[in-house]
């Protein structure tokens, strides 16, 4: 019941978000795309929240609330934030990112958590609309970094879409502890200076 695309190299994520873009394209071209990381824990009922969050406010990307290490949803890893290239009193263009509630353990929250419009969301979870890729064509492949959720929500404002959180979307982001052996080939790879 799945699709299962596959290379004879390791790609970064971006080329791996692009490979599956390229596939809804030709299959199912106005279905949104959700990006869900392989060490995600996704609550119940998390994806229809996406869904009806991007087609009630028009937003071309939405993520959910974002959870971070075990027990489940107990410690807020993010809940939005702020994304923006910002200009110092240097003149030199600076990267700005900020993100919301940050590692805030649930019971410390006080205000309710709402939609709301964002700069900011991650590629642990995120649903990205076809509009979206119409409007912008693939991911940038040369854009290497650790803040590719920042190059995509850049584009997606910059190119006149909104992007927006949704809470009633819950995920867990569950990094092990300990790096696999199975696993340390590519981790050094995806993170080395050369990629």
């Amino acid at each position: 019941g799945f699709t299962l695309l596959r290379t004879d190299r390791y790609v970064t994520p971006t080329e791996a978000r692009n490979l599956v873009v390229r596939w809804s394209q030709d299959n199912t071209p106005t279905a949104p795309i959700v990006f869900v990381d392989n060490d995600v824990l996704v609550g119940e009922g998390w994806l229809e929240p996406l869904v009806r969050c991007a087609e009630e406010t028009g937003a071309w990307v939405v993520g959910p609330a974002y959870y971070e290490h075990l027990p489940e949803q107990s410690k807020l890893h993010m809940l939005g934030g702020e994304c923006r290239i910002e200009v110092g009193a240097d003149g030199r263009r600076r990267y700005h990112e900020k993100h919301a509630l940050q590692h805030r353990e649930v019971s410390t929250v006080n205000a309710p958590m709402v939609r709301h419009e964002t700069e900011l969301i991650e590629y642990h979870t995120v649903l990205v609309t076809a509009e979206f890729f119409r409007r912008t064509g693939l991911l940038d492949e040369g854009f290497r970094s650790h803040a590719e959720h920042g190059d995509l929500c850049l584009t997606a404002r910059k190119a006149g879409g909104s992007v927006w959180v949704e809470p009633d979307s819950r995920i867990t982001y569950a990094p092990p502890r300990r790096l696999a052996e199975a696993d340390a080939e590519y981790f050094f790879l995806r993170w080395s200076e050369a990629w």
